[in-house]
């Protein structure tokens, strides 16, 4: 075997230099490859963490939201119900005074009516006892 290790030009530092490989690669392995997976694990499991965090808050708005729209259709519901009965009772309410004033109008217009009427028959009445008068005051004087 050394005459094979001669022919390739390989002494006793070979070994030597081989053996501070392997005991710089447990080292480095054991300090440094370890500890950056613990670190990466580490990392992972957090941002892993926070994502599962994220949808709880996420689904937890959700739930909050269409609870908030909920109220909101209700309370609208309710808001269009009142507004409904308010409008219903101002319009009857409104009714009753135009039918009130129309009648008081009716009133007013009939005894008017009733007045223009009279007195158009009192004058009526005056010019037929004048023209009666009249005539027999025509008839006096055609015949005097």
């Amino acid at each position: 075997m050394s005459a094979v290790l001669e022919s390739l030009n390989i002494d006793k530092s070979f070994f030597v230099q081989f053996a501070i490989v392997i005991i710089l690669f447990f080292s480095l392995k054991h300090f440094l490859f370890e500890k950056l997976l613990e670190v990466i694990q580490n990392r992972e499991s957090s941002t892993t963490g926070l994502l599962k965090k994220s949808k709880d808050k996420e689904i937890e708005a959700t739930k909050i939201s269409s609870e908030i729209e909920g109220q909101i259709s209700t309370t609208k519901s309710e808001i269009n119900v009142e507004i409904k009965s308010v409008k219903n009772q101002l319009l009857s309410q409104k009714e009753k005074e135009y039918k009130d004033l129309e009648e008081s109008l009716d009133k007013d217009y009939a005894g008017k009516l009733n007045s223009f009427d009279k007195e158009l028959e009192d004058n009526f009445n005056v010019i037929k006892t004048r023209t009666k008068s009249l005539a027999t005051d025509l008839v006096d004087k055609i015949t005097q």
